[in-house]
């Protein structure tokens, strides 16, 4: 399990330092506060672990820690350096610590530096906003030979979607699967390297089906290869895109139970429904919210956790509604005078 993240000098952020819970550790934020450089970073650790794991180590080292945060966000570790407000010379450092299992990985972009190790027992799932699974014919050999600029998350998502189902799944699968099922209308097939939607009125090829059922389709194909168990970190970038709130509580319902079962997951969201799902059922479950925002550039990008959804700070989701709520009953006492 991930405990903690600090972070010192990278992107938007300044310093600071964020604990986790083992359950479903939930982002919010305006555009531009490092959600998903949070959740890249996080799924850096599992990512580069398997990469070494083929010399059998077990080990990750920084080297190829900062080889996979170049791969992950398309950019060399020394221009991933916040850069400096003020006129002097710009700091060429960052600095990431994480806290897993009880055991600290420091890792800096400075090559003298590269000291630690991480014996790793965490395996990673990325679900990035934008659906892959359309548009994945070629896509895996292409990527292979080309130098294509997409991140390594988008060639993780098909290689984890293409793998076969578990020779057996538990009941507790087989029910998550059916709840799926039932909101997408079927099963998913994979022919070659298309895939399909397996209804009542045949196979639908994934270009005619609809981006919100997709996203489901893809949580059914992880659980279904049995990649989302316990010790498995899962990052999901905006579950809700493209997908209609009344499909939330199947979602917010198969997450939750993923949970129980010792999925870790860390989750970025600007859906206000999608909030309250969580927070009206976080009572039995292990949950916590985090509000990212700038005070000043200065100062970077800080972070406010809470228990409850209630109790987030710099809270824009929240203000928003407020507003259209307030409208919404102006516009009906101007109607009535």
């Amino acid at each position: 399990m991930i405990e903690s993240l600090e972070i010192k000098n990278f992107t938007c952020f300044e310093d600071i330092k964020i604990d986790f819970v083992p359950g479903i550790n939930i982002f919010i934020g305006d555009n531009g506060t490092g959600k998903t450089h949070i959740l890249k970073l996080l799924y850096t650790i599992p990512s580069s672990k398997t990469k070494v794991s083929k010399d059998e180590t077990g080990y990750i080292d920084e080297i190829s820690y900062l080889l996979e945060v170049e791969s992950i966000f398309l950019s060399e570790s020394n221009a991933l350096t916040r850069k400096s407000s003020s006129k002097k010379e710009e700091i060429k450092k960052f600095v990431l610590i994480f806290n897993i299992d009880g055991k600290p990985f420091t890792v800096t972009n400075e090559q003298h530096n590269w000291l630690a190790s991480l014996n790793c027992d965490i395996n990673g799932v990325y679900i990035p906003a934008k659906d892959m699974l359309a548009n994945a014919p070629y896509f895996l050999s292409t990527y292979k030979k080309y130098d294509m600029h997409f991140e390594k998350v988008y060639a993780d998502v098909l290689l984890n979607s293409y793998l076969p189902p578990l020779r057996k799944l538990n009941d507790r699968q087989k029910a998550w699967m059916k709840k799926i099922e039932d909101v997408i209308g079927g099963e998913i097939a994979i022919k070659g390297e298309k895939f399909f939607l397996k209804s009542e009125v045949g196979e639908i090829d994934f270009m005619l089906v609809s981006e919100g059922w997709r996203r489901l389709a893809h949580l059914w194909l992880l659980i279904r290869c049995g990649l989302l168990d316990q010790g498995t970190e899962l990052c999901w970038d905006e579950p809700e895109t493209n997908l209609n709130p009344s499909m939330f509580p199947v979602l917010v319902d198969v997450l939750l139970e993923l949970q129980e079962m010792g999925v870790q997951m860390f989750i970025a969201t600007h859906s206000y429904y999608l909030l309250k799902r969580f927070d009206l059922q976080r009572k039995d479950h292990s949950v916590k919210f985090y509000s990212l925002y700038e005070k000043n550039k200065k100062e970077g990008v800080k972070c406010d956790p809470a228990d409850t959804y209630l109790e987030l700070s710099h809270n824009k989701i929240d203000e928003e509604n407020e507003k259209i709520y307030d409208l919404t009953v102006e516009n009906e006492l101007f109607k009535k005078k």
